[in-house]
């Protein structure tokens, strides 16, 4: 098999691409840190969910460029990569992807938690069974949150575990 040529307009700016990968990565960490540690807080006022939701769109956004720019590092196609491209290359940009999809679900949780709640505010409700499955509902949501949260710092934490391990094997020349 020959080795695959390396397209240049696509590779030109490989470096770029991974570090602008790395960066929306890091902003994304940030922001998964900053959720799991004000959720609570957060949740348990007013306009807490609102809040937490701008948050998750922040975070979405992030893992959509980082998800993105990996892409473009791969050559656009992680299906047919160049022959260059590791296995490592390849598994964070699924990695990425299974993080921006749970981002993504977690925003859609607390957007269904924004219109219960604006829901009840316009619409008062006095059944009681509706006002406890809303509630059960609710505590379900915020549990299943937490835990996409925990998960998705798990994998960034694996993430760069890995990603030091590579650094330092290429450093010292391994």
């Amino acid at each position: 098999m020959e080795p695959q040529a390396i397209p240049s307009i696509q590779f030109q700016n490989r470096a770029a691409f991974l570090r602008d990968r790395d960066n929306f990565l890091e902003q994304a960490s940030q922001e998964i840190e900053y959720l799991l540690h004000h959720f609570e807080k957060l949740h348990a006022t007013p306009d807490g969910p609102e809040q937490l939701l701008e948050l998750a769109k922040t975070l979405v956004g992030h893992l959509k460029e980082a998800r993105y720019f990996g892409f473009r590092g791969l050559g656009g196609d992680p299906t047919n990569p160049p022959d260059f491209i590791t296995p490592y290359e390849l598994s964070a940009v699924d990695h990425i992807s299974v993080m921006y999809h749970a981002a993504i679900s977690v925003m859609r949780y607390l957007r269904h938690e924004c219109l219960v709640r604006q829901y009840q505010r316009e619409h008062p409700i006095k059944d009681e069974y509706l006002r406890d499955y809303i509630h059960n509902v609710e505590s379900s949501d915020r549990t299943l949150i937490l835990l996409l949260l925990k998960t998705m710092k798990e994998r960034m934490d694996i993430y760069r575990t890995y990603q030091q391990q590579t650094q330092h094997s290429k450093s010292a020349g391994k």
